[in-house]
């Protein structure tokens, strides 16, 4: 999940209003944080899990537990924000695509989904908090 807030961080980097003068030097931060940093531990990341799901159909065995509750939002939020010809694609990550998939499905997950009506806005770059949390 640190790896998906500093994504996160420097997509918001690049999207900032600054100067046009200034640009060059916030897109240079955003783009050494992303390629140096971020994307190869996300990387390194997704492969481990990926590794792991050939061995079993959850991460702790072959039941749902705590381990894929904790895991489904740091992979939804990396999935929403996964820049274009970055790590989290279905080529790179079949089974991890497959493993939400099937959570997904679940009929808790459909339920707990449509409770929390804003959970959408909170996985897109553009998400604006209102003024309740400013």
């Amino acid at each position: 999940m640190p790896y998906g807030v500093m994504m996160l961080i420097a997509m918001r980097i690049r999207a900032a209003p600054v100067p046009f003068f200034l640009k060059f030097v916030t897109n240079g931060v955003a783009n050494n944080l992303m390629d140096g940093f971020v994307l190869p531990n996300v990387k390194n990341n997704l492969e481990f899990l990926e590794k792991e799901l050939t061995e079993r159909k959850y991460l702790a065995g072959d039941e749902l537990s705590g381990a894929d509750i904790m895991i489904s939002f740091p992979l939804e939020s990396i999935s929403a924000r996964n820049p274009e010809g970055g790590p989290f694609t279905k080529e790179n990550c079949p089974r991890l695509f497959e493993y939400m998939d099937s959570y997904k499905q679940r009929p808790a997950y459909i339920r707990a989904t449509e409770k929390v009506c804003f959970f959408p806005c909170f996985l897109t770059t553009n998400f604006r908090y209102p003024s309740l949390f400013v």
